[in-house]
């Protein structure tokens, strides 16, 4: 792994020649010139509409009414994923239309509002200070993207992502997917998916409050071309879906790493009033407590497994191998203590099978877990409940929770706050047989991790991320050269489109 900047420290290297260059620049410059003339402009008269909105939603009443907890839990339900992950839509023009957001999006709907497409530039601008070892600080733009999103025959849904830098295994395209609604509440997702297996969800900065992923979040995490089914019932109540991974995975950074395989989800609220009326004693916000288990098996796996520092830095790096299998389990819990704080925990375990020439197996060689807290300070507006692997696959719409107004009485965004402490153990299997490039078995690995962001406006959001990671062994800053057992970063990550 190369350098970055003038620093000894061996994170990897931001080339100033970006790929595609030319495009990028060409995007980047129309969309300063849109925000600086900061109209509206409505090339067909038509007033600004929502292009994700659900025509088949009902229209929300000021007093939601209870429904029946015993009735059938598929009633509907092919109807319940679209109007709980959207908003409601109005009336479409027949003519058509092309609109310029003041966020730089690109909106273009066909006659009737079918076909829809949203075209959303984001310039991520982002810069890493680490003390250790580092004169200067990193300033990098490699997370730019274009994404491509919207519905294609009034209920099926896609979405594009298109990394600018294009400096990863998977090309230009970190994700690509085509979603349809089937019966009783199941979505059937073809495309490059997103392999999700807990809290957070990799690709999609725009969704995260961090910046960078946690020790527990490498385990298990990336994209893979397949094909996913699931959805959401009895009003969100439950949810899961199984995905097939076919082709190129890799892990959150985007570096191949896997195999052809399953992966699995579940969740639960067991205390929402809709699964078996709730108790009555219970807090109100309690009710959406979220209980979820997910499960990977990956067969033919290949690749350099890794963990990383939030400063880029390799904590443990395998060489080359190839699995026979490997066996990801992650479970934990989210608990809304109020409308704008929540508490969550969860654990990983995996195994690596058959590995290497002498198809060596080593079940449980990592163990981790992580504890977390959320709030949303300044704001009325609530926190989303729902967990990012829980959304079938329509386009990302944070809900305003059951227990809420259902309006919200502020403009203004306040901060969000993610406050979390992460622990990975790993065990000596891969040390003892020399497999590893960087880091040594039988080692603790801990983070503590604070991350605080704030939306301005639409289309412009901030987020200040400082961690601090420290192993069991001194970890090695440079080859040959200078290590230490405590790392701290500070990262300063501005977007603008969104």
């Amino acid at each position: 792994m190369g350098q970055r900047g003038n620093s000894v420290l061996p994170i990897r290297r931001l080339s100033t020649q970006l790929p595609l260059s030319l495009i990028r620049s060409f995007i980047v410059g129309g969309w300063l010139l849109l925000t600086a003339l900061n109209p509206i402009t409505d090339l067909l008269a038509q007033e600004a509409e929502d292009p994700f909105t659900d025509p088949f939603a009902e229209e929300s009443s000021p007093t939601p009414t209870l429904d029946d907890p015993f009735g059938d839990p598929f009633e509907n339900s092919e109807n319940d994923s679209a109007a709980f992950l959207t908003d409601e839509r109005p009336g479409s023009n027949p003519r058509g239309s092309i609109e310029f957001s003041p966020n730089g999006r690109l909106q273009i709907r066909g006659p009737g509002g079918v076909p829809e497409l949203s075209i959303i530039p984001t310039l991520r601008l982002e810069l890493l200070h680490t003390p250790e070892d580092l004169d200067n600080p990193i300033f990098t733009t490699r997370d730019s993207e274009i994404r491509l999103e919207g519905n294609i025959l009034e209920r099926d849904s896609f979405l594009a992502r298109l990394n600018l830098a294009g400096d990863h295994a998977h090309g230009v395209i970190s994700e690509l997917w085509f979603d349809t609604p089937l019966k009783y509440g199941f979505h059937l997702t073809t495309g490059r998916i997103p392999g999700t297996l807990g809290l957070e969800s990799f690709p999609g900065q725009e969704r995260r409050i961090s910046i960078s992923p946690g020790l527990v979040d490498w385990a298990g995490g990336g994209t893979a071309w397949g094909i996913r089914t699931g959805g959401r019932w009895i009003k969100g109540a439950l949810t899961g879906d199984l995905q097939l991974m076919l082709d190129e995975p890799v892990d959150v950074d985007g570096e191949k790493f896997g195999g052809y395989g399953l992966l699995t989800r579940i969740s639960i609220r067991p205390l929402s009033r809709f699964l078996f009326g709730g108790p009555d004693g219970v807090q109100e916000s309690w009710k959406d407590t979220s209980l979820f288990l997910t499960s990977r098996w990956d067969w033919e796996a290949d690749g350099i497994f890794r963990i990383r520092s939030a400063g880029e830095q390799d904590l443990l790096t395998t060489i080359p191998l190839h699995h026979d299998n490997i066996r990801w389990v992650r479970t934990g819990w989210r608990l809304p203590l109020t409308s704008s704080l929540q508490f969550e925990n969860e654990w990983l375990r995996c195994g690596f099978f058959g590995v290497g020439p002498t198809d060596i197996d080593m079940p449980g060689e990592i163990t981790a877990f992580q504890l977390g807290l959320r709030a949303k300070l300044g704001s009325s507006n609530p926190l989303p409940i729902a967990l990012p692997h829980d959304l079938p696959g329509k386009i990302f719409k944070e809900e305003i929770p059951p227990y809420s107004s259902g309006e919200l009485t502020e403009t203004r965004n306040g901060y969000d706050l993610l406050l979390r402490y992460e622990q990975l153990t790993v065990q000596s299997g891969l040390s003892d047989l020399g497999w590893l490039s960087t880091g040594t078995g039988s080692n603790d690995l801990e983070a503590l991790r604070l991350a605080v962001t704030r939306k301005m406006r639409p289309g412009l959001r901030w987020t200040l991320e400082s961690a601090w990671t420290r192993s069991d062994v001194p970890i090695l800053l440079s080859p040959g050269g200078s290590s230490a057992q405590n790392l701290f970063t500070f990262c300063c990550l501005v977007e603008i489109g969104l």
